[in-house]
């Protein structure tokens, strides 16, 4: 075993200076210290032959050269230790550069998601549908003891504040795997690797908010692994430790249902010319 210490540029420098001072102090002492009041004076009146002990001009001369050399030396050291900082602070400002430069790429890769497409419900043989209000093309299945009328429903909440939290109580339901996105399936259609899963929904989900300068705070937990049963209770702990410090209107648990292999299951929607989007369900919770 043994010991390791390791030190700063700031510290290195602080030790140099140290032995600098000390390097004068000693030689000042050494030159100009009092020959009678010393002790070396009490030495010479009592030893005679140290009265012969003196020195000559060239050992004088030799010391200020040995203080110079250690002047300079050190000296030197300090400018060395002076350029390897200024080089890591400018290998430090230039990774922060890069980083600066990746993430505004990324924010310009983003595009705002288009709200005024053309929509058409595709689907083969459509399930019987079970729904006890509408608001416009919105069908609402309503499994409350309240009754919705279109007050209720029509939405004019207030936000007091641009906070949205975004979680995932199931965080590695995933999606049919494919030749252009496979991944390592953990489970039926559940995978550890988020990217393939309804996190990376609740992703996208983060950045179109953001576009509309809403602070979005996305946990990305595990919630149900390595065990599924208690993945509510996991998830309900996280949820309540980010409200202590980011306090919210608005809650979201994303989550992915899947229907096997029934094409008949539930409606798919073609928005626009090209993109198929499945139907989208939301369980909302007033306070």
């Amino acid at each position: 075993m043994f010991n390791v210490t390791v030190l700063k540029m700031k510290d290195i420098k602080k030790y140099l200076l140290g032995i600098l001072a000390t390097s004068i102090v000693v030689f000042i002492v050494s030159k100009y210290i009092p020959k009678n009041n010393s002790m070396l004076g009490c030495l010479k009146q009592t030893v005679p032959t140290i009265t012969n002990i003196n020195r000559t001009d060239e050992q004088r001369n030799y010391e200020e050269d040995f203080l110079q050399g250690i002047l300079k030396t050190q000296i030197s050291s300090m400018k060395v230790i002076e350029n390897m900082e200024n080089n890591m602070d400018s290998n430090i400002e230039n990774e922060d550069v890069k980083e600066n430069k990746v993430e505004e790429e990324q924010k310009q890769n983003i595009e705002m998601a288009q709200t005024n497409l053309e929509t058409e419900v595709v689907t083969n043989n459509p399930i019987a549908e079970k729904y006890q209000a509408e608001y416009g093309k919105v069908k609402i299945k309503n499994e409350t003891e309240f009754e919705l009328t279109q007050d209720i429903l029509k939405p004019d909440i207030t936000i007091e504040n641009k906070n949205v939290v975004l979680f995932h109580t199931h965080s590695c339901e995933s999606y049919t795997s494919s030749e252009k996105y496979p991944y390592t399936p953990t489970g039926t259609y559940r995978t550890t690797d988020l990217n393939y899963t309804v996190t990376r929904v609740g992703t996208e989900l983060e950045n179109q908010l953001k576009q509309y300068n809403y602070n979005v705070v996305h946990s990305t937990s595990y919630h149900d692994y390595p065990a599924y049963n208690g993945s509510y209770t996991r998830s309900l702990e996280t949820v309540e430790n980010i409200l202590k410090t980011t306090p919210s209107d608005i809650v979201i648990d994303v989550h992915r249902d899947a229907i096997g292999s029934r094409s008949d299951y539930a409606p798919i929607v073609k928005i626009g010319e090209n993109d198929v989007a499945a139907q989208i369900m939301f369980v909302i919770r007033n306070k």
